[in-house]
């Protein structure tokens, strides 16, 4: 449903029956359909089934290990060595770009993935990836290493022969410039702007840093993809967490929408009953205003994303009308290419 414009309603009717409370790590595509609630560590057949077995002698029964690792790109003759382990919030219905995209991707079969919220990530100190213009992240990397240097040189002189004041204070500026620049160098990633394909900024990455392994519990997982064949497997390692985790059989079978709409279902009802108990007539006249906004909010962002569906089966459409002139145009071409030939030979 359209948003009013300024000369329609008034900024209270606004807040009340349009705005969207819904915190930005529980977003879901029913609000903005570029969206996910989640964050998904894509990896391989073989690579899936060792995460969740976990490492020994470092994970319990009953949890994963996604062990940190080195994105390979350089900084000049400096590697970037921040070892960082990899997620997506792609939606789960654009995921299979990747493959499409990055035939690395392809080679190691990656349909599969661990799915976690966005929410309990980013409490883990899961953040989004830094892109800056390639010659920026140069210049900070080089002068997180060239600050590093001068202070463990400062550092040495100040053990073996003091320092006057001028330079502790020095050495201190140093040392408080190079923790913000510590805790932005493993998120660092240039932009690849002038690369031929413009780099990586599709991938939505986000990273854990600051330890060699990732250790989660498997009812931290939200959903699996997997293709179908590949689950009783996956089942069978995850034993009875397996009833609460969402298994995505292919890119486009998952839905955030239904979800959503079923997990507010039953915020709903249970608000219900608790109104239904309640005595007072003037608290359960306010619960029932309460509830009565958030249905109605919720049925606007459910008809704004059915006008986007809506969209999207009109350019489906014309994407099928194409489709039909193509496969014309590729016929009379193959036709032409082979009386060439039969006319060369």
């Amino acid at each position: 449903m359209t948003l009013p414009s300024p000369d329609e309603i008034n900024r209270q009717e606004y807040y009340s029956d349009y705005f969207i409370r819904t915190p930005t790590f529980d977003l879901t595509p029913i609000e903005k359909p570029d969206m996910s609630p989640f964050l998904i560590h894509m990896t391989g057949k073989d690579e899936i089934v060792s995460i969740l077995e976990g490492e020994e002698g470092i994970c319990e029964p009953g949890e994963g290990c996604l062990l940190a690792v080195a994105p390979e790109y350089s900084n000049g003759n400096m590697s970037f060595d921040a070892k960082v382990v990899c997620f997506t919030e792609s939606p789960t219905f654009a995921i299979d770009f990747f493959r499409h995209r990055r035939v690395e991707r392809w080679e190691r079969d990656q349909r599969f993935g661990i799915g976690f919220s966005k929410m309990a990530l980013a409490a883990r100190g899961v953040r989004p990836v830094i892109y800056l213009q390639d010659s920026i992240v140069t210049s900070i990397i080089s002068l997180f290493f060239r600050n590093g240097e001068r202070i463990e040189s400062l550092r040495e002189e100040e053990e073996e022969e003091g320092l006057d004041r001028p330079t502790r204070r020095r050495l201190r500026e140093l040392e408080e410039v190079n923790s913000i620049l510590e805790s932005m160098y493993p998120l660092l990633f240039p932009l690849g702007e002038s690369s031929r394909y413009q780099g990586f900024m599709w991938e939505r990455e986000w990273r854990f840093f600051g330890a060699d392994e990732f250790i989660f519990n498997y009812q931290d997982i939200e959903i699996i993809c997997c293709p179908r064949d590949e689950e009783p497997e996956i089942r069978e390692i995850l034993g009875h967490y397996a009833d609460d985790i969402v298994f995505v059989r292919t890119w486009d079978e998952y839905s955030d929408v239904t979800q959503y709409l079923e997990s507010q279902q039953e915020i709903w009802d249970e608000r219900n009953a608790r109104i239904a108990q309640t005595a007072r007539q003037s608290v359960r006249r306010r619960q029932l205003k309460t509830l009565l906004k958030e249905r109605t909010r919720t049925l606007r962002s459910l008809q704004s994303y059915i006008q986007f569906i809506g969209q999207i089966q009109r350019d489906l459409t014309v994407a099928q009308g194409s489709e039909a002139t193509l496969r014309q145009e590729i016929q009379q071409l193959q036709q032409d290419l082979q009386q060439m030939e039969e006319e060369s030979s």
